[in-house]
Formats: structure tokens, C-alpha cells, sequence
């Protein structure tokens, strides 16, 4: 009867290792083609908002993703939208230069990016507002090969 207990003691913990996923490692070619996509999303991030393409922006969010802006959180897609859209209207073009990124990744389907940089926003009228700093950080998680925006938050500092 022992040997039996024994027995099955050792075949449980057999099963049980072999059901656990292996842990996942990050090779150095694998962080920096992760690093190398997130800057491309990023990148196709600014090419949108420059073009004040909204619908462009947000085909790469999270439905639930939450967007932090200047104080304010906005917990759903939607919500985001409601608040964004009229003020993107008003808009012919933004120029955007980022001027520092950092990339880290996490895991293989999760990176985190910080930025900074300036920018400028063109009205429909054709004025252009006064140059401001900016700060981003986004979080990234990957779903079937595509890199989305999870959560993001940006802040602006005073015109200069």
C-alpha cells in the first residue's frame, strides 16, 4: 500500500510538471525585434495623430483599453472617444517629434514604452498653437502577431 501512495505521489508530480508551461525566455535577438516593433508602433502612432486620423489611432487600442490624459482617466474605448473625437475635428494636422523613447520589454508579449518630445497642433482655420512638451508611456500586449495599445497615458506641459 505504501508503494503504492509513493507510487502515485510520484506519477501526480510528473503530470504536474509536465502540465506547467516552461517559463519563457527572451533572447537578446528577441528583445530587440520586440523593441524594433513597439518603435514601429509608435511610429505609426505619430504618422496617424500627425494626419489626425483618429480612426487610424484607435484600430491599434484595446477595447478596454484605459487612456490617462493630463489628470484625466478615461476608462473605456469609447469614453475615450467621446472626449477626443470633437477636439481631433477641429484639427487640419499635428507635427509630433519624439524626441526620447524607451522601450522595455517584459515578457514576450508585453513591452512597456516611455517618450518625450514636442509638439504642435494646426486648427481647420489654419492657426497653429504655440509648442508644448509632451511625456508618454504606453503598454503594449501582443495578440496574434500584432503589437496593441493597453494602456496609455500622456501628459502636456505649458506652451513655450
Amino acid at each position: 500500500m505504501i508503494r503504492l501512495i509513493g507510487l502515485l505521489i510520484l506519477l501526480s508530480s510528473v503530470l504536474l510538471a509536465a502540465c506547467q508551461q516552461a517559463p519563457q525566455t527572451l533572447t537578446d535577438v528577441n528583445r530587440a525585434e520586440i523593441e524594433r516593433a513597439i518603435t514601429d508602433r509608435v511610429d505609426e502612432l505619430i504618422n496617424a495623430a500627425e494626419k489626425v486620423d483618429l480612426d487610424r489611432i484607435v484600430a491599434w487600442f484595446e477595447e478596454d483599453v484605459a487612456v490617462g490624459n493630463s489628470g484625466s482617466l478615461y476608462k473605456t474605448l469609447d469614453e475615450m472617444l467621446t472626449v477626443f473625437r470633437p477636439g481631433f475635428e477641429g484639427l487640419r494636422e499635428q507635427e509630433i517629434n519624439l524626441s526620447y523613447s524607451k522601450v522595455t520589454v517584459l515578457a514576450p508579449d508585453v513591452a512597456i514604452m516611455s517618450g518625450e518630445g514636442v509638439f504642435t497642433a494646426t486648427d481647420t482655420t489654419g492657426v497653429i498653437t504655440p509648442e508644448r512638451p509632451f511625456a508618454w508611456t504606453f503598454v503594449f500586449i501582443e495578440e496574434n502577431g500584432e503589437w496593441k495599445y493597453l494602456q496609455t497615458h500622456q501628459s502636456f506641459g505649458p506652451a513655450r
